[in-house]
């Protein structure tokens, strides 16, 4: 059984990628839009620390390269189950 910490990131990951989805809808067109591509980017940094993805987070936040709205689709569209992985992962080991 996880302990309470690794419960409660994992509780926010979830969450974050909840709202990802309710952002887009299923419309990855709407990252077009600048308010939806940032509401995704915030949530897909929060849901990186929790998993220390460092690299992204520099990219989103402190903008070390331009943020191209086209890695924040490819992440969005093949990659969010990386995150759904590991949650279930945690929720089972310890």
């Amino acid at each position: 059984m996880p302990d309470d910490v690794v419960i409660q990131k994992l509780t926010s990951i979830d969450r974050c990628l909840r709202a990802i989805r309710d952002y887009l809808g299923g419309d990855l067109s709407k990252l077009q839009e600048p308010i939806v591509l940032d509401a995704v980017v915030l949530n897909l940094q929060r849901a990186c620390e929790r998993r220390r993805m460092v690299g992204f987070r520099n990219v989103a936040i402190h903008e070390y390269r331009k943020l191209d709205p086209t890695v924040v689709r490819t992440v969005v569209e093949h990659r969010l189950g990386d995150f759904v992985a590991l949650c279930r992962e945690l929720s089972t080991s310890s």
